[in-house]
């Protein structure tokens, strides 16, 4: 009995061994469009110090144009495609896991939220999908009639709503059923530009933009905590919330207005004027700086509390991607049909990397890779390149297992000896 007693010791040891030397490992998350509910496309230091240097590590082909921006969760790339198909990809290899067909084209981007992900389609309807098995679990149809840009909003998710916006029609749903809490009517607008302006929520408040208004909106009664008119027509980008101000691009603009009452602070011309010349690209908002892109091909890099100009980075066509910043690096797609990534301080290139159409998608980073789409109709991973030497490796070689494990049999066995268990 004792020899058994002693075994199963060492089968334990063993265990607690290989469970302590292999880690389960977390992967990293960008949940939703501009990485989260206030829109700052600020991914903080998610790399570990590796930092993407340009290397492709996959490529992934969807059926056409990919404007949809990706959402990464527990190591699945989240995407929508023009082909009506929003795919769920491994983060690791490229490969497909599921693939979730809609009734029109997909550019709205998801939003992947306690294992389910939320994406608006073409068909006019917002679709809650399973994010493990690519089954659906609801749909809500809007009201929005304005073809043929319907629901290219991307879904926000906050305490179990979710919050859309059509042509002029705000929306709350139920993340759970998909039933509709409260709707909200802004002015109506018929030009394009205005239709792809995603709600922010931040603080218990939804912002979004509908004609030539920006709209405060109370997240949970639905009703109106104020408007405010922008100069020169209205919001072109989705706005982004930060430090208790509200950035959102318009006509040739970037304008800042304080949150809570919707009183402008500032307003920086970084376009040619005027109304054909709307600021798609949606400002990210880090460490005291606005990045946002133009329609002559400029990134800019702003001062937050004044508007000042810091640089400015000429592209070779019109930029719609929006900003994202990780690890002191602006990563962001152009018309030239590359994406490029920028010193976020300086504003000079650190590379370019050339894809088959232009890049209207918003880059996401996680785990040191960059994920985004392109018009040629493909996902692209770009990474560094240089395996990095973790100080506990994911998957480590099983001698040091069988080392240890050998090791602690040894020592049961001379014990045994010293005792006689085996008379």
């Amino acid at each position: 009995m004792r020899m058994i007693h002693l075994i199963e010791i060492w089968v334990v040891v063993f265990f607690f061994t290989v469970t302590i030397v292999i880690p389960a490992g977390a992967a990293g998350s960008a949940m939703m469009f501009r990485m989260n509910p206030q829109h700052t496309g600020d991914y903080g230091s998610v790399s570990g110090g590796i930092l993407p240097n340009g290397l492709q590590k996959w490529v992934f082909p969807t059926g056409t144009v990919v404007v949809s921006s990706p959402a990464v969760v527990d190591g699945v790339v989240y995407i929508g495609s023009g082909d009506g198909k929003v795919y769920a990809i491994d983060a690791a290899t490229g490969t497909p896991k599921w693939t979730f067909t809609t009734g029109g084209y997909v550019d709205s981007s998801p939003a992947v939220v306690s294992g389910v992900v939320y994406i608006g389609s073409g068909d006019g309807k917002v679709y809650a999908i399973d994010a493990a098995t690519g089954a659906q679990k609801w749909t809500f149809a809007t009201e929005d009639s304005c073809e043929p840009m319907r629901e290219a909003s991307s879904p926000v998710v906050v305490n179990n709503a979710v919050y859309v916006k059509g042509c002029h029609l705000v929306y709350a749903i139920d993340a759970a059923t998909g039933a509709q809490k409260w709707i909200f009517t802004t002015q109506l607008s018929w030009e394009s530009w205005n239709r792809f302006s995603s709600p922010a929520v931040a603080n218990g408040v939804v912002y979004a933009g509908g004609g030539n208004r920006l709209y405060a909106i109370d997240a949970v009664t639905g009703t109106l905590r104020w408007a405010t008119v922008l100069p020169i027509g209205g919001p072109s980008s989705s706005p982004a919330v930060a430090e208790g101000v509200v950035y959102v691009g318009g006509y040739a603009n970037v304008v800042a207005f304080d949150a809570a009452t919707g009183t402008q602070k500032w307003i920086s011309w970084i376009g040619v004027c005027c109304i054909t010349h709307p600021v798609y690209s949606s400002p990210a908002v880090v460490n005291g700086r606005v990045y946002a892109g133009t329609f002559e091909g400029k990134i800019f890099a702003l001062d937050s509390m004044t508007g000042a100009r810091k640089w400015a980075f000429n592209t070779g066509a019109d930029v719609r991607s929006s900003p994202a910043v990780a690890d002191g690096v602006v990563y962001v797609g152009s018309g030239d049909d590359k994406i490029y990534a920028l010193d976020a301080v300086k504003g000079t290139r650190k590379w370019a990397v050339k894809t088959g159409g232009r890049v209207d998608s918003s880059p996401a980073i996680v785990d040191g890779v960059v994920y985004v789409g392109s018009a040629d109709g493909k996902v692209y991973a770009i990474e560094n390149g240089v395996v990095p030497s973790p100080t506990i490796p994911e998957f480590p070689p099983l001698f040091p297992c069988i080392l240890l494990s050998a090791i602690l049999a040894l020592v049961i066995v001379v014990k045994w000896r010293e005792t006689n268990i085996f008379i």
